[in-house]
């Protein structure tokens, strides 16, 4: 993306757009937000923003967005913009991605959790339901155990939810998760929960399995022991 972008020293509309998704900030309010350059500039898409202004741009849109109002508010609201533009930025391709989620330090992450994250799993997938011998997560379930666990907020948003499900579908076309797709769309929703750009990915997603989703859905399960 670096590559793509160091063409020019200024950023068209197609461009602001790629780097704002996932943020919940329309790439329009970005361009109408920056200082006119030019006045008879009346379409948004058809702006060029040059670096400087585009920084002023982000200002403008971050105060007016996430309630900045004096200079400590106003300095929260701009970390908390770049913050989402970070997270979006730090999405890797689905090849990537898995190749992170196999990592020895991620799945020791999820070999450590696998017990509860499996009752959470056969809980949800239950609900309204018989349980069946070949579980499967649907779309609504997941968004409903994310929300249940307090996840949902900043771009975390239950439309970045359905995407994550659906790109994590990649063992069958039932179009439903199975418990491995599971864990891997929590995996990615832990870099949308905690952005933080100098946390390697399993303390994340450590940070948010044992100090929020675990805790939370604790009473909605009840894990089995593992044998000794």
């Amino acid at each position: 993306r670096e590559a793509k972008l160091s063409h020019s020293s200024k950023l068209t509309f197609a461009e602001v757009e790629e780097i704002v998704l996932h943020t919940g900030v329309p790439a329009a309010s970005v361009c109408e937000a920056a200082p006119e350059e030019d006045p008879s500039l009346a379409n948004p898409r058809e702006c060029v923003l040059t670096a400087s202004v585009w920084v002023l741009a982000l200002l403008q849109v971050a105060v007016k967005r996430f309630g900045g109002g004096g200079s400590a508010s106003t300095a929260e609201s701009f970390l908390e913009l770049l913050q989402r533009l970070a997270a979006n930025l730090r999405r890797d391709s689905g090849e990537e991605f898995r190749a992170r989620v196999g990592s020895a330090e991620v799945q020791g992450v999820l070999v450590r959790s696998r017990p509860h994250l499996l009752a959470v799993f056969r809980s949800y997938c239950s609900r309204g339901q018989q349980p069946e011998v070949r579980q499967r997560l649907d779309s609504s379930k997941l968004t409903a155990l994310v929300r249940d666990a307090g996840l949902l907020g900043g771009s975390l948003t239950t439309d970045v939810v359905s995407e994550i499900y659906s790109e994590v579908q990649f063992e069958d076309e039932s179009g439903m998760l199975t418990f491995s797709e599971f864990v891997a769309a929590l995996t990615v929703v832990a870099n949308f929960y905690n952005p933080r750009l100098y946390l390697p990915l399993h303390q994340r997603l450590d940070m948010m399995l044992d100090g929020v989703v675990l805790p939370k859905l604790a009473l909605k399960y009840k894990p089995r022991r593992t044998a000794q």
